[in-house]
């Protein structure tokens, strides 16, 4: 406060001239209110240590017991868990631990100026569907649900412990890090993972796991409030049948990534939209398909979750997937970087791992012409070639022409199945369909032989 004052511009006397430059504040003494704000500092840094050491039992409490207060939120992502041995499972723990902060004046003012942002660039839209949440109330509200987890304040250092359905021993996970995400990995034994054995009811579907977290309240003082769950599952892939591995944008939901206006909107402020066809694909290939699993490896990041989980699962009834997003946080300038960066090495290494811990399992990779999709899968099949079963990849752009993004052409250039081939060099020209929708692309698949033989298997 002494230093604004000292330094605060005032406007020169009327005695001086255009020429006689009047230094700022020179020699003026801090403001009889500063000097009493700076007696002040002195018992400021005590009062703050004194708070900080008064909080300090509590969080280290938490951090040991796994205690995590009760307006904090944990979720859970499908995971895929993989056979050590005849009798024991690696599987996979990944969670993100934060605070809604949904009252907070300061995240209610961001998402108002996100609003305003998204309400000019529909504006400026080329699509019909004008965003306008004042009249729209519907539209807020789905801006305010994608919004908020990108806003909520991440929580390191908490320990939630999680228990198996069917058991009773908790197990504490390691300590979350700065974006609020914990990962670990639990090796168990076939007696303990069958308590917890969820019922999908769908034929040839993946066993899945199911457990929660117990997250103990000292908010209150009633005892049957004290306890909330949050609940994850992990599906248990077999050594040997087939999986289908998917990008998310513009393959299985309309994005329009080329339209950075549509991409916004699309994103944020409209209902998302299936492609066409896509899930009754998917549906068929579970069915006939030999112990079918689904992973989907996408670009976008975990802060959008919960949106795209309720699309997929429960409105449009996409088979239950895996999901292998970007972890971002906002906060950290470089982890956003990572939010723009190349998605050649990002969604290749996703891809390694899933095709290292299932070396017996055949693949199928499904994704889009506009990003790099084809490269990566043909660098996949170099590499793996006897387990790349075929691949999918569908056009973007409208009007049955594919787009691909380049150097020399940024907006996207047509794409043929001859440049399909230049695209992955190596890759028989059979394990490649190109399809506009899920329907054309079931008839082509019917038509392919390695379609025909996998479904033999």
């Amino acid at each position: 406060a002494w230093y604004l004052d000292w330094h605060q511009p005032r406007p020169p006397s009327s005695s001086s001239t255009p020429s006689q430059a009047v230094p700022i504040n020179a020699g003026v003494a801090p403001s009889k209110n500063n000097q009493d704000t700076m007696r002040q500092l002195p018992f400021a840094l005590p009062c703050w240590l004194f708070c900080s050491l008064a909080a300090l039992p509590e969080k280290v409490t938490q951090y040991f017991s796994g205690q995590v207060p009760s307006q904090e939120r944990v979720v859970f992502f499908p995971t895929a868990a993989h056979q050590v041995n005849a009798t024991h499972w690696n599987v996979p723990i990944h969670g993100w631990i934060f605070a809604p902060k949904l009252a907070s004046k300061k995240r209610q003012a961001l998402v108002t100026l996100a609003g305003n942002i998204v309400q000019q660039v529909s504006a400026s839209s080329s699509s019909d569907a004008a965003f306008d949440r004042n009249n729209n109330p519907q539209q807020g509200e789905i801006l305010s649900q994608r919004l908020y987890p990108f806003l909520a304040d991440n929580k390191s250092y908490r320990r939630p412990k999680i228990v198996l359905d069917g058991q009773q021993q908790p197990i504490q996970v390691p300590r979350s890090l700065k974006n609020g995400h914990f990962r670990t990995n639990l090796v168990l034994d076939q007696a303990q993972l069958e308590g917890a054995l969820v019922t999908t009811g769908t034929e040839n579907a993946p066993q899945i796991i199911s457990y929660r977290t117990l997250l103990n309240s000292n908010d209150n003082n009633n005892k049957e409030e004290e306890l909330q769950q949050f609940r994850g599952t992990c599906h248990l892939i077999p050594p040997t049948g087939i999986s289908i591995i998917t990008d998310i944008d513009d393959t299985i939901k309309t994005t329009n990534h080329f339209d950075k206006k549509d991409l916004i909107l699309n994103t944020f402020s409209r209902e998302f939209q299936a492609i066409p066809g896509m899930q009754q694909v998917f549906t068929t290939c579970q069915r006939r398909l030999p112990q079918c699993c689904f992973h989907y490896v996408s670009a976008s990041p975990y802060q959008l979750y919960t949106a795209l989980t309720q699309f997929f699962q429960h409105d449009q009834h996409f088979p239950p997937a895996t999901y292998h997003l970007k972890t971002i946080r906002p906060k950290d300038y470089q982890s956003l970087r990572e939010l723009f960066a190349d998605p050649l090495q990002y969604k290749r290494a996703h891809l390694l791992r899933l095709f290292q811990q299932y070396p017996q399992r055949q693949f199928y990779l499904v994704g889009d012409a506009g990003e790099k999709d084809p490269e990566v899968y043909a660098l996949l099949h170099e590499q793996y070639p006897q387990q790349v079963m075929g691949i999918w990849i569908r056009r973007v752009g409208g009007d049955n022409s594919a787009v691909a993004k380049d150097d020399t052409n940024p907006k996207g250039a047509t794409i043929t199945m001859t440049d399909a081939l230049q695209r992955m060099p190596g890759v028989p020209e059979e394990k490649i369909v190109v399809f506009d929708t899920g329907y054309d692309l079931m008839e082509r698949l019917e038509e392919t032989q390695s379609f025909a033989v996998a479904q033999q298997r």
